[in-house]
């Protein structure tokens, strides 16, 4: 009985080394009111454990209800990559800003991270979302995903809202969303 019980604690232990414990650091623990900015650390690390796996469907998830983002509108994300991604640095987090009462209403973040690929390309990820919205929760999660390549920056590709050279934010086909019209 012995030998059986310390089989199974150090196959227990063999599962939790190979699966990086992902169970005991889940973000959903986290009350994104209380601790937006763990929060959304937790996030992005899942954030580039989707993208080296290429898993687009989970990335896709990662967007708020408000855009539809498809798992199609992130593989085509994931193919403008070229090559395998074999290194992904730690990300550098902006704080947005957020609305605090006892805890925060709204929450807004940015950030970027590099990568490198197996085809010795180099490109840069920028993302923004909300971790809390208390006002529009179909807002909540990313809002922008873009990728651009550091040998040419005019070679880029993005997921979610973007911007362009007039400041007005676009949608995922690259319409002028109206009320950004200037």
């Amino acid at each position: 009985m012995f030998k059986k019980l310390v089989c199974v604690i150090i196959c227990a232990a063999m599962l939790c080394s190979l699966t990086g414990c992902a169970f005991l650091r889940r973000k959903k623990e986290i009350d994104p009111k209380r601790s937006p900015y763990r929060y959304v650390e937790y996030m992005i690390r899942d954030m580039q454990d989707y993208l080296k796996e290429g898993d687009a469907e989970s990335l896709s998830v990662m967007f708020g209800d408000y855009l539809k983002v498809t798992a199609d509108d992130v593989q085509k994300l994931l193919a403008f990559i070229d090559g395998e991604i074999v290194s992904i640095d730690r990300a550098s987090i902006e704080p947005g800003g957020g609305k605090k009462r006892e805890v925060y209403i709204e929450y807004a973040y940015g950030g970027e991270f590099n990568i490198s690929t197996s085809s010795e390309k180099e490109y840069v990820c920028y993302f923004t979302g909300y971790a809390v919205y208390d006002e529009k929760p179909e807002k909540i999660g990313l809002e922008n995903f873009s990728v651009v390549n550091l040998a040419d920056e005019k070679d880029r590709y993005g997921v979610g809202y973007s911007f362009n050279e007039k400041g007005q934010q676009l949608d995922l086909n690259g319409k002028v969303i109206e009320k950004y019209l200037k």
